[in-house]
């Protein structure tokens, strides 16, 4: 391993190690004491994303001078952002959701939150929950990639294995308090959270960038927050639909295998994933 190499590594290592720091101790003191206290959905969900916007804004801030790069090329791989790949990745995930939220309609209510309450929400949330996907991209997905492989990529696809499990399992962790993890009677949420970080570590190998796992991450938080949310979620919001949370069904395990397969199936067909001898 070249020294540059392990610099880099490093580097990614301790401006890792310090964004968890900033997203669970620092962050969410910083919000307490800032945020004033309220009942209203709006402040609710600043406050639920608030560790998330000082996590981004740490991230842009000091990705130059600990990382000696912007955080643009730390979200990059070997090729520049391909907005194509983006869009087309988050509009057959939503179709995906939209497809198990009509699976599930015998489950599903309409809101009573009224419009007017819906509509001061819809700037807030089409602006911060891209930040909070991106920042958990950035921090569970995209910095493990830099410890793992510099900037560098594996030399083959199982050389990829214990990246996917670090990111996984770093992903599933702190979504472990989680409504639907505390309530459940099985370890089904649980899977689901590594199943799902597993699935957009895999793919972010295999389409040799970030593109898609960040498409699906940011379009997966939109629609809970602007089109079907669950009663007693975490994340509160003012979305159009509510389903009844039952955390021990397998059907979410079902949809994200499904989300999975139609990703990779396309991406595959539209050549973002090249299989050969040396991944």
């Amino acid at each position: 391993m070249t020294e540059e190499k392990l610099n880099i590594r490093t580097r990614a290592l301790a401006f890792m190690m310090l964004s968890l720091f900033v997203l669970f101790i620092i962050a969410p003191i910083t919000v307490v004491l800032i945020m004033p206290e309220s009942g209203s959905i709006l402040l609710n969900y600043i406050m639920v994303n608030g560790p998330f916007i000082i996590l981004f804004l740490f991230l842009f801030l000091l990705s130059e001078p600990i990382m000696h790069r912007p955080l643009k090329k730390i979200m990059e791989m070997e090729v520049p952002f391909r907005k194509n790949l983006f869009l087309s990745i988050s509009m057959l995930s939503v179709a995906v959701y939209i497809v198990f939220s009509l699976i599930r309609h015998e489950a599903t209510r309409i809101n009573d939150t009224g419009w007017n309450t819906r509509l001061m929400l819809l700037l807030p949330v089409l602006i911060i929950t891209p930040i909070q996907a991106l920042s958990e991209e950035i921090v569970f997905r995209m910095l493990p990639y830099r410890i793992a492989f510099g900037d560098g990529k594996p030399c083959r696809l199982s050389a990829t294995m214990p990246y996917i499990l670090i990111s996984s399992i770093v992903f599933m962790l702190p979504h472990l308090p989680n409504a639907e993890v505390r309530t459940a009677s099985s370890f089904i949420p649980i899977i689901y959270y590594f199943l799902w970080g597993s699935g957009a570590a895999l793919l972010s190998v295999l389409t040799d960038g970030f593109e898609a796992a960040a498409a699906m991450h940011i379009t997966n938080n939109l629609y809970i927050a602007l089109m079907v949310n669950y009663e007693g979620s975490s994340l509160p919001s003012a979305s159009v639909f509510l389903t009844e949370m039952n955390p021990d069904s397998p059907m979410i395990i079902i949809e994200t295998i499904a989300l999975f397969a139609v990703l990779l199936i396309y991406s595959a067909r539209k050549g973002y994933i090249r299989i050969s001898s040396e991944k």
